[in-house]
């Protein structure tokens, strides 16, 4: 399942304030619930963060971002001691004030995906889901398409 959210979406559809920064911890948080909230309507429950070459600081935007899916609902396997804590998720570094924006703009999301799990219908059939590849079928392809990265 693929999802994707902007941050854009969080002053143009849910509230966010305007002159409140995107980038932020609370921001990321905020983006990772709808996030969530969005694979879940999508039918998936479970998810693997691949963090790619982002940086690995405990507490930093991605881990704000992870914590905002769990929150929403995904099952992802991580470790507790690379989650922000509560003050940083609700802003309190940043402002007092921006903990209502926090709250105010995750019950707007919460709304916005309110009863939209997807089912599976009758229609669905098996060879209408996903496969995966095996390995070696992926490393073929992967070189493949990317011009070889494995030079001899």
């Amino acid at each position: 399942v693929l999802v994707e959210v902007k941050t854009s979406s969080l002053t143009d559809k849910h509230g966010w304030p305007v002159d409140a920064s995107r980038k932020s911890i609370p921001a990321s948080y905020l983006t990772g619930f709808a996030v969530g909230k969005k694979a879940i309507a999508a039918g998936c429950d479970t998810a693997i963060l691949d963090i790619g070459l982002a940086a690995s600081t405990k507490g930093n935007r991605v881990y704000a971002a992870l914590k905002g899916m769990i929150d929403a609902g995904l099952e992802i396997p991580h470790g507790e001691d690379v989650l922000p804590s509560e003050e940083r998720i609700m802003g309190s570094h940043i402002d007092e004030s921006l903990a209502t924006a926090v709250e105010s703009t995750k019950k707007s999301i919460e709304e916005a995906h309110a009863g939209t799990r997807r089912r599976a219908d009758a229609t669905t059939k098996p060879t209408d889901l996903p496969t995966s590849r095996p390995l070696e079928q992926h490393k073929r392809t992967r070189s493949a398409s990317s011009g070889s990265l494995h030079r001899p």
